[in-house]
């Protein structure tokens, strides 16, 4: 048995029972209850534009495109007008988005953590992270943190994607469940992207709801989860935002196509108003991309009209450079160490404050991702952002 877990953040701020021993079984109505687990409202009004897209995956049958549709005045539209090719006409089905109240009983964080530690006190703890900060960060400006994490979907964990140095007990999803809300509960973000999440209707969504967030999900129209025997459905991308935060204002799921072809690619694109005055609206675009620093996708947003730039790039410390990896593992195929995922976010609009270090190749450990310690193969990213007070024009 190892000692006391420790919590790898620089904020281990009050987090919650949640759904008490029974992680993610949906709870009983309560009204009047108010989530408490956000920082105190900020003054006026503002809006900022999310988007969570999942790893490029083509397929090859055929249908229809169409051009990018049009979302209101909200920046999702210019998002996808900039960045996107063509959408299939094709609905998307069995996406989900949570009503504006919430139906479950408010869970306190700080007991669920002790609940993961004490269910997670047999495996190693998880590598200890710091975060890297600017010398001179925005603090009089209210601060927004952004998590960005492929958590791994469960069925490619155990069926599909070939971890050959990864105990298949490492993969337990009664205890693996555990760790991966750890991570989210040790950095207790505002803004949470997952891509990759098969157990959303049973898991997080419930979890999450009781911890004050509310969610929207997109799966995958052709989930290679579906192919694994005894799979829990489709994964897809998944979005959570503070209830006490942010307002939704708008919200779109989307199946990406690239010429004419359908792709697996799905998309989460929110318009949320938090508490201040702006008129502009920034964007966050979150995402395992699949796409390496040098790669055409990594150049288009670069280059893009939408003036974004990297998290972890702005913050590296020439300034240019993305990390050495996100995501560490060893296939039948061999070791793969690479950036494939990335934090983009208007930089007319936003200031980065602080983003969340990588392990080190001692802290990660021979046998690489995932495994006792890290629940999946790809590590989260976390940043913290300020609003800029006075933003140029995005566009």
């Amino acid at each position: 048995m190892y000692p006391v877990r420790h919590c790898s953040s620089l904020i281990q701020r009050d987090l919650a029972a949640l759904c008490r021993s029974s992680l993610g079984s949906a709870r009983k109505p309560a009204a009047g209850v108010k989530p408490s687990l956000s920082p105190p409202s900020l003054r006026g009004v503002s809006r900022c534009a999310v988007a969570s897209t999942g790893p490029r995956q083509l397929t090859t049958s055929r249908s229809p495109s169409a051009q990018v549709c049009q979302m209101g005045s909200s920046s999702s539209s210019r998002f996808f007008s900039s960045l996107a090719q063509s959408l299939s006409r094709a609905p998307l089905e069995h996406t989900h988005t949570d009503a504006e109240e919430c139906e479950l009983d408010q869970a306190d964080p700080e007991m669920l953590l002790r609940e993961c530690e004490e269910v997670l006190r047999k495996r190693p703890p998880r590598p200890h992270r710091d975060f890297i900060r600017t010398r001179a960060s925005a603090a009089h400006n209210p601060q927004i943190r952004v998590m960005q994490w492929n958590i791994l979907a469960q069925a490619l964990g155990e069926g599909k994607d070939g971890f050959v140095r990864c105990p298949m007990e490492a993969l337990n999803w009664a205890e693996r469940k555990y760790l991966i809300l750890e991570e989210i509960l040790t950095y207790r973000p505002d803004i949470v992207c997952l891509q990759e999440v098969d157990h959303y209707y049973d898991t997080f969504q419930p979890v999450m709801s009781s911890l004050g967030y509310q969610s929207s999900f997109c799966p995958k129209p052709c989930s290679p989860c579906l192919d694994v025997c005894g799979n829990n459905g489709p994964d897809g991308c998944a979005l959570f935002f503070s209830r006490e935060r942010f307002h939704l204002l708008h919200i779109h799921h989307l199946r990406l196509s690239a010429m004419s072809l359908k792709t697996n690619q799905v998309a989460v694109v929110a318009t949320l108003q938090c508490q201040q005055q702006e008129e502009a609206v920034p964007l966050f675009v979150c995402g395992d991309f699949n796409a390496e620093p040098g790669e055409e996708v990594y150049r288009r947003f670069m280059n893009s009209p939408l003036s974004l730039d990297s998290a972890y790039r702005t913050l590296s410390t020439d300034g240019t450079t993305e990390p050495s990896y996100t995501t560490w593992k060893i296939r039948p195929s061999g070791e793969s160490c690479t950036t494939l995922d990335y934090v983009w976010y208007s930089r007319n609009g936003f200031s980065v404050d602080a983003v969340l270090s990588m392990p080190s190749e001692e802290q990660i450990g021979p046998d690489r991702l995932p495994s006792y310690h890290y629940p999946s193969d790809h590590l989260s990213l976390v940043c913290d952002f300020s609003f800029i007070q006075e933003p140029h024009r995005l566009m």
